[in-house]
This record gives structure tokens, C-alpha cells and sequence, in this order.
């Protein structure tokens, strides 16, 4: 798994995560949902704002 390097930081604020969804639901008149399986893996989406702590440590982590 990769993992960030310690000078990077995640901020809190504007974090965010979204999956799409792997199940069809359809509503019916009567009895209980109908439910299809349309992905076996999800894909999820995280959103975030890094913090280096400085300018020197951006050049360096872009070049990886």
C-alpha cells in the first residue's frame, strides 16, 4: 500500500471520499426491493488538500 512520506501532511479540511455504487436497486409496487450486482470492486475517490511543510519538500516529492 502506499503510504505518504513523513513531511506530508492531510488536512482536514476539504477531505472528502466517494464510491460508486455496485448494486442496482429498483423500487416494486409490491415486496421488497430488487437488487442486481453490476461491479464485484468498487472505485472509490478520495479528495484532499496536502501540506508540505516546504517549498523544498514539493520539488522533491514531485520527482518520485
Amino acid at each position: 500500500m502506499a503510504k505518504l512520506p513523513e513531511y506530508v501532511s492531510i488536512l482536514l479540511d476539504g477531505f472528502g471520499e466517494r464510491f460508486d455504487q455496485s448494486v442496482k436497486r429498483t423500487e416494486m409496487e409490491r415486496g421488497p426491493v430488487k437488487q442486481e450486482v453490476l461491479n464485484l470492486q468498487v472505485m472509490m475517490e478520495t479528495e484532499a488538500t496536502l501540506f508540505f511543510r516546504g517549498r523544498a519538500d514539493t520539488v522533491h516529492c514531485s520527482t518520485r
